[in-house]
């Protein structure tokens, strides 16, 4: 019942839901330049492609009726995405239930699966050569898009990365081995409490013991107690891939 739960979520996830980014009607806001020229872009993308596919492919009526090899085509995409999401479904686990930023590596075996049923699919589907194109040029204008709008947020990140280390040592360049960082809620976006806690530790001179960790981050309560406690004076501990902190 597990597999047959995991395989039917997981393939609605990867490939209808995961489009839904694509259109997303929050990015539909011109008052923002960055998406201005992304969906430009975009949209340039699509008409280009559309183009170069009724210039060169879209008027040949010599070519073969591309139903038997679309039907294929969707078949072998669909058993290799199936495949790319064994693992995850042999450690118990569902590409569905850990969808986050930090998860979407568990779908990368299956994309280009997915990209051949979604090929195979309007191919095989749609009668009308004219529409076929148009359909896959859009989609492929759409993912250009996501690709430029996924680039354009990592580049704040980082961004906002090298102020906030910059600022930290400036302003502090002599914290004390075994001292917590605490916030309310994580402070880089993208990044994840523990890569933010290595930067933290390199910012400063290593510890000799390659077992200790001198720093630690703690965001949004994790690992601190309850409020009383943390005031009393409570011990802070954390351990990631063989090393601990203790402060």
């Amino acid at each position: 019942m597990f597999l047959i739960q995991a395989f039917v979520r997981d393939l609605v996830d990867i490939l209808l839901t995961a489009w839904n980014a694509t259109y997303n009607p929050v990015n539909i806001d011109f008052s923002v330049f960055s998406n201005l020229w992304i969906w430009g872009i975009a949209v340039f993308t699509g008409l280009l492609s559309w183009i170069y596919f009724s210039l060169v492919r879209g008027h040949d009526e010599t070519r073969e009726d591309p139903a038997a090899w679309a039907r294929t085509l969707m078949i072998l995409g669909l058993f290799s995405v199936v495949l790319g999401l064994l693992p995850t479904w042999i450690s118990g686990r569902t590409f569905f239930q850990m969808y986050d930023a930090f998860d979407d590596r568990l779908a990368l075996p299956s994309l280009f699966g997915a990209s051949m049923v979604w090929i195979g699919g309007i191919f095989y589907l749609m009668k009308q050569p004219s529409h076929r194109y148009i359909i896959a040029c859009a989609l492929l204008g759409l993912a250009v898009g996501l690709q430029l709008r996924t680039n354009n947020e990592y580049a704040l990140g980082w961004r906002k990365q090298t102020q906030f280390y910059w600022q930290l040592f400036w302003r502090a360049p002599y914290v004390q081995p075994d001292t917590a960082l605490i916030s309310e809620g994580e402070l880089l976006p993208l990044m994840g409490i523990h890569p933010t806690a290595y930067a933290i530790n390199l910012l400063y001179p290593p510890s000799k013991n390659v077992q200790k960790f001198n720093y630690s981050f703690f965001a949004s309560g994790e690992r601190i107690g309850g409020w009383e406690e943390f005031r009393q004076g409570v011990k802070l501990e954390d351990e990631r891939f063989g090393s601990k902190f203790e402060g």
